[in-house]
């Protein structure tokens, strides 16, 4: 997880006992985050929550920050979850009439639904 220019270690703020209190059911000890985003927006915010909270009080966060926090430029990112299938959205009426315009003329890209 990104915080400004670091990202927190969740796997070691999990053996640290940082997330206890909440059931993630090791999720968070896994080499993918597939586990732990099945839980639900219910638990993921409960964690994310969590961590906003650590990071605002005197909590263990703070107390382990040189275990926990990771400067970004120091580190090679990856894709954090096996992803099973393709999936494509939407992310705007443009992009929407951009596709449509390739599978149909300018015209049409865009139906009224």
């Amino acid at each position: 997880m990104a915080i400004g220019d670091f990202i927190i270690d969740m796997h070691t703020a999990d053996v640290l006992g940082l997330f206890d209190d909440l059931d993630l059911q090791d999720t968070l000890l896994s080499d993918t985050l597939n586990r732990f985003i099945s839980l639900g927006k219910p638990t993921t915010n409960k964690v994310r929550l969590l961590l906003q909270k650590e990071l605002c009080e005197d909590g263990s966060l703070k107390k382990h920050a040189d275990k926990l926090l990771i400067k970004q430029a120091g580190v090679q990112m990856h894709v954090p979850i096996v992803i099973g299938d393709y999936t494509d959205f939407y992310s705007s009426k443009e992009h929407a009439t951009n596709v449509g315009a390739i599978f149909r003329d300018k015209e049409n890209a865009l139906p009224p639904n």
